[in-house]
Formats: C-alpha cells, sequence, structure tokens
C-alpha cells in the first residue's frame, strides 16, 4: 500500500537526519564530510587513525 510505503520513507528520513545531528554533535564535522566519507550509500571501514581523524575515536590503544 502506497501509505505504507510513503510511512516507511518518512521513518527512514526521520532516522537518518537524527543519526547526522548525533555524528555532528559527537564528532564536530560537518553534514557534508559526515554524509561523503561516513554515510556514503556504500559501507564504509576505517583505519584506527582515520576514526581519530573522524572523531570517531579518541586513541589508538595498543595492547601486546
Amino acid at each position: 500500500k502506497e501509505h505504507e510505503l510513503m510511512a516507511s520513507v518518512k521513518e527512514y528520513e526521520n532516522t537518518s537526519a537524527r543519526i547526522i545531528e548525533h555524528y555532528k554533535k559527537c564528532t564536530g564535522q560537518t553534514e557534508s564530510t559526515i554524509k561523503k566519507y561516513l554515510l556514503p550509500p556504500e559501507d564504509v571501514w576505517l583505519t584506527p587513525k582515520e576514526a581519530i581523524k573522524y572523531g570517531l575515536a579518541d586513541e589508538i590503544v595498543e595492547f601486546y
């Protein structure tokens, strides 16, 4: 049904907006940076250094 599809689209849009706002608050990155490097259409795998660069991690902990 069309109304169910539209409700799903609206839910997706609202969830995406909340995720982006959370990332902005926690990382200090702009919305465009978040969309381009952290939440593009394809999966993203970051190195520890990249995670620090984008504000997703504070430090790299080495275990020996």
